[in-house]
């Protein structure tokens, strides 16, 4: 107990000591607090008086401008002119009145140019003659007051210079500025302007305060203030209830005090300070609350402050001196009990490990057992095992998914009833080799696996396509007693791996079909050539003409096969035109129609908007779904489209943007799609028709998607099905185009033409020299870019190139475009080529191109592409 009380002494001790450290710098804290807070409040002060004074200071040079402004205002031509005209006796039909709108023109451009920071300085501007009456008054917004002022009070020859003059409004105040106007030494007329109290509130008072709780007015002579804001609270409050006429006669600068009294009858003291403004009537006064300059802390408050500290520390001084004694005795009972329990703990740590030991070996047998049952019970393959009778004895909880029979169920199941017979042929094949003799006899048991077997699902609908591995079972003498394996799902790679046969079976049918487009369009252009020159012979009878038409309506029809080809097989960017759906839809049903039992009814409004998107694939869709209708209705029936427009705001229920759309329906009255079928009609090669590829409404939803739209589906099986197709219309007003005139649109000059057929090079040779042009050829880009150089140095120039885009085995005419454009960046180029859905065709003007034209063409869009791009029409 004597250790105890020495401890106890020399913490009483330690802890008196650092309280009256601690009692002393809180002391010494708060003292140099006030200190600082009388150096805040003085610079405080004089910053707030400083920055009364700079912004003072750039009102009063704003209103000195605006003197000058109207000063120069006076000045005006115009207004001398005015009283030249009247001194003459001119009247206001003989020039006078000419003066006078020059006058208020004058007047306009004042109010109209004379901005602070993007607003309007002036309001009105009114000119009175020497009698007061009014020659000239404008308004910036059109709009005068209900009561006139008397103008006559204005008139203030005396005053030569400038003059500012504050008039009531209301409950606001109105400020202008007037001038006198002497014509040849003699008062003439007084100028009156009138500041706009909205900008100058804004700009030279509103603006300044920042963030801070600082307010700003201008006073008049009299204390009132100009401005009270009724969003300005409670600053507002504050200019609406206090006589500011003391504060106004107060010295410049100096700092008073007020009290406000809110509206709920709480009291602020405020701090304000007065500063005239230079060459102005008017005072600049701010006020902000005392807290802000003064603090919220009085030295009387500090005192209490230190005198509760120290009594705090004290007190704490006093409890932990008492703590410090409990702790000290609690401290040596405790150390005895713990002596005590440090034996009886060792002894329980021993039984402890003794236990721990007994139950591990039990434990690790249990983790086994459940780490096996959770593997076999939760993995996805399926685990099994059979006798060597190939009979099922064990197979996890998983095989019902894969086979539809349970756990349960398909023990005591042989491989004949699960499997195909060819599959269970293999299976036995592949056990008979397990169990050679020499395998039995060297007791040596090879790991099988069979990459693919055919599984038959339980109840019939399906076959399932199954991975097998395996090995035998053997007993403690190593003989086989049964087998054990995996099985793994491969059904969904199985289809995968075929619909990649199909893909790439696709892909070659593709590149075969564009290749096909492609040659087809460069004879249609041969073809289509020729048939225009020889219509264009007058030797021709209207009987030949008329076959020659029919021969030219046969060449658009086959350019449509074309583009259809073109579109299956490259499914590149649209090229976009501007047309008109309900046409494109008539025709397009029709024509799928033809021929079968189907009717087809159409609908659409007259001002049915128009679309800018690309005419063949748009095309292709409606044929599809009316193809698709066709085969849904093999005993007949109607099929009905309609459109509409819509406009879609934002937060739609549907996957599009806001904007105008066409919304189009096709519905039919065939058998129906299944509701189980409806999620998958759209992916590639999913079709429920034996000859059906797959790919129609795949690549009518492709097609939608690139132009930006939307497209749904909804069927009941028995009913029918309807498509609705919604597709971005034109933001602009459409008017139908009239039918383009078959005249030719001739021209002069060298024309290039680069192009590997020489059928096409013969047929745009008699094109061009019928159109007045003089042709040049070039097979490859090479050869081109030689001719293009060589005319330019020797001259003549050529003036306009035609480039094909496809060259086997040479330059093409994307590559021939990027070293022409090197060579003249003025260069006017066409692109043409028998691929139409290029997506250098879609966006021929970022390649360089001035135009674009697809194969096959007539000789009148030829014609009307070269006169647009030598006359910088395209």
């Amino acid at each position: 107990m004597q250790i105890i009380r020495t401890d106890s002494l020399r913490g009483y001790r330690a802890i008196i000591a650092l309280g009256a450290v601690l009692v002393g710098y809180i002391a010494f804290l708060l003292l140099a607090n006030y200190h600082s807070q009388i150096e805040l409040q003085k610079s405080g002060s004089d910053q707030m008086r400083l920055d009364t004074e700079k912004h003072a200071d750039a009102i009063g040079y704003f209103f000195t401008e605006q003197k000058d402004h109207l000063k120069n205002l006076a000045q005006k031509r115009e207004i001398s002119a005015f009283y030249e005209n009247k001194a003459l006796g001119m009247s206001m039909e003989y020039g006078l009145g000419y003066s006078l709108s020059g006058l208020g023109k004058v007047f306009d451009h004042f109010l109209e140019h004379r901005r602070l920071a993007g607003d309007r300085t002036y309001t009105r501007i009114t000119f009175l003659e020497s009698d007061g009456a009014v020659l000239v008054d404008r308004s910036a917004h059109n709009s005068k007051p209900a009561n006139e002022p008397n103008w006559q009070k204005f008139l203030a020859p005396e005053h030569p210079e400038p003059q500012i003059i504050v008039e009531p409004r209301g409950s606001s105040w109105q400020i202008m500025i007037s001038t006198p106007y002497f014509f040849k030494g003699a008062f003439s007329g007084q100028i009156i302007a009138c500041i706009s109290s909205d900008t100058l509130y804004r700009h030279l008072i509103q603006n300044t305060g920042g963030a801070s709780k600082r307010l700003e007015n201008i006073l008049t002579a009299k204390g009132e203030p100009l401005f009270l804001p009724a969003d300005l609270r409670p600053g507002g409050e504050i200019w609406g209830s206090y006589n500011f006429i003391a504060l106004c006669a107060a010295a410049p600068g100096e700092v008073q005090r007020l009290e406000w009294t809110r509206k709920n009858g709480s009291k602020v003291d405020m701090i304000a300070i007065q500063v005239p403004i230079r060459d102005t009537p008017f005072f600049l006064v701010m006020v902000a609350p005392a807290a802000d300059l003064f603090g919220h802390t009085s030295p009387r408050q500090l005192l209490a402050v230190l005198v509760i500290l120290s009594l705090a520390i004290l007190g704490g001084v006093a409890i932990m001196v008492r703590g410090k004694t409990r702790n000290l005795v609690l401290q040596a009972r405790l150390q005895e009990a713990a002596e005590s329990r440090q034996a009886v703990e060792d002894k329980n740590r021993q039984l402890e490990q003794e236990i721990r030991e007994r139950h591990l070996a039990e434990q690790a047998l249990q983790e086994s057992e459940a780490q096996y049952r959770l593997l076999a019970e939760n993995v996805i393959d399926v685990i099994w095992t059979t006798d060597l009778d190939l009979k099922f004895t064990f197979a996890s909880p998983s095989c019902e998914s894969l086979s539809g029979y349970t756990d349960k169920e398909i023990v005591g199941l042989t491989l004949d009833q699960v499997l195909t017979p060819d599959s269970v042929e293999l299976c036995k094949k592949a056990l008979a080799e397990l169990l050679s003799p020499e395998n039995l006899a060297r007791q040596a048991y090879p790991h099988f696996m069979f990459p693919q077997l055919e599984l038959r699902h339980k109840d019939g609908s399906r076959s399932v396509y199954i991975e097998v591995k395996g090995s035998l079972i053997t007993d403690s003498h190593g003989r086989p007693k049964g087998v054990v394996g995996v099985t793994r799902d491969i059904t969904e790679r199985k289809q995968l791996e075929e619909q990649f046969l199909q893909a790439q079976k696709m892909e070659a049918v593709g590149t075969l079909a564009g290749g096909i487009a492609h040659d087809l369009n460069n004879i249609l252009t041969a073809i289509m050539g020729n048939i225009g020159l020889a219509a264009l012979d007058a030797k021709v009878g209207s009987q030949v003409q008329d076959r020659l038409v029919q021969a030219e309506e046969a060449c658009l029809r086959a350019q449509a096969l074309s583009q259809q080809l073109l579109t299956f097989a490259k499914g590149g960017a649209p090229v976009r035109q501007l047309f008109s759906v309900a046409r494109l839809l008539t025709e397009s049903t029709a024509f799928t129609c033809a021929g079968s039992s189907v009717r087809c009814e159409t609908s659409f409004p007259e001002d049915l908007w128009w679309i800018e998107a690309d005419p063949g694939q748009i095309s292709q869709v409606f044929q599809n779904l009316t193809i698709n209708a066709i085969q849904a209705m093999p005993t007949g029936g109607t099929i009905k489209v309609w459109a509409e427009n819509l406009t879609l705001g934002t937060g739609n229920d549907l996957p599009l943007s806001a904007g105008r759309y066409i919304k189009i329906s096709v519905e039919d009255q065939g058998i129906g799609i299944p509701a189980e079928h409806l999620p998958k009609i759209f992916d590639p090669y999913f079709t429920t028709k034996q000859k059906g590829s797959g790919l129609g409404l795949a690549s009518t939803y492709a097609i939608i998607s690139k132009h930006h739209g939307h497209i749904a589906v909804a069927s009941k099986p028995g009913v029918g099905t309807a498509f609705t197709i919604y597709l971005p219309a034109v933001e602009r007003q459409v008017s139908p185009q009239p039918e383009e005139e078959r005249g030719l649109l001739v021209g002069k000059g060298k024309i290039l033409v680069m192009d590997d057929e020489e059928m096409v090079q013969k047929v745009l040779g008699g094109m061009l020299a019928r159109l007045g042009y003089e042709p040049g050829f070039a097979g490859d880009g090479s050869k081109a870019i030689e001719m293009f150089v060589q005319a330019q140095e020797v001259g003549p120039a050529f003036t306009a190139v035609i480039l094909d885009l496809t060259v086997p085995g040479g330059m093409g005419g994307e590559e021939a475009m990027a070293k022409l454009l090197e060579i003249d960046p003025r260069i006017k180029a066409i692109v043409s080529s028998g691929y139409s859905d290029d997506s250098i065709m879609a966006d021929f003007k970022k390649y360089g191109f001035s135009g674009v034209i697809a194969k096959p063409y007539r000789i009148s869009e030829l014609g009307k592409i070269l006169n647009q791009v030598i006359m910088n029409k395209a």
